[in-house]
């Protein structure tokens, strides 16, 4: 793609779409790897994988996670567990 081979070589352009009555620019390209990163914005994880049905759950420690590993093992079907470990 043409933004990746600019963006890779540090070329900041900014693009117009003239099919609107003002004129729409579209960010610098070096914003392009903020919109991948997957912690900008902080997504819930636990209630993205239960809004798609499956078992979902958060460890805040690393015994927690553990157990929650062990209980995953024994289920059918997915299981996230979200490691919040500090």
């Amino acid at each position: 793609m043409l933004g990746d081979t600019l963006l890779a070589n540090g070329v900041n352009v900014c693009f117009a779409d003239p099919g609107t009555s003002e004129m729409d620019f579209v960010a610098a390209l070096d914003r392009k790897r903020q919109m991948l990163n997957l912690d900008n914005p902080t997504l819930d994880w636990v209630s993205l994988a239960r809004g798609f049905g499956a078992e979902a759950v958060a460890a805040t420690s690393c015994e927690a996670f553990v157990a929650l590993f062990s209980a995953a093992l024994s289920r059918r079907g997915p299981f996230l567990i979200e490691a919040r470990l500090a």
